[in-house]
């Protein structure tokens, strides 16, 4: 009996891996665009609703570079690494350029890209809502 239910368990789990897996890797497909913002919120600022065509443009390529635009010129640039969170549908999100790294919780609903930072400042954390723009 025991090694029957050690069988079952193993199947399972390695089943369970396997689905997270398959969807973590659909996440980095779907990730990999272009993704202009649309809203922020945090810091002294507050709450900002940006137009379309503005031009602060975040693009995830898919050898897992990734460049930060404004105003069409690259400010920043660097590698991205996406990993499955503990809740469905949730993914832990890592840009790393010049040795410096941010850490970052994401959601991806259609062609909505909902970034959120830790507090870094007046207990708001940075939270940032971007738009699939190709």
């Amino acid at each position: 009996m025991k090694p029957l239910t050690f069988t079952i368990l193993v199947t399972v789990l390695f089943s369970c891996c396997k689905k997270g897996e398959n969807d973590c890797n659909n996440m980095k497909t779907n990730l990999v665009s272009k993704w202009e913002i649309r809203e922020s919120i945090g810091s002294i600022a507050g709450q900002v609703v940006h137009q379309k065509g503005n031009g602060s443009i975040l693009e995830f390529k898919s050898d897992n570079e990734f460049n930060y635009y404004f105003n069409g010129n690259i400010v920043q640039s660097g590698t991205w690494l996406l990993k499955a969170a503990s809740e469905k549908n949730h993914y832990t999100l890592t840009l790393q350029n010049n040795g410096n790294e941010k850490v970052g919780d994401v959601i991806l609903t259609g062609n909505t890209l909902h970034i959120q930072y830790p507090v870094e400042c007046c207990d708001i954390p940075y939270d940032f809502t971007y738009e699939r723009i190709d």
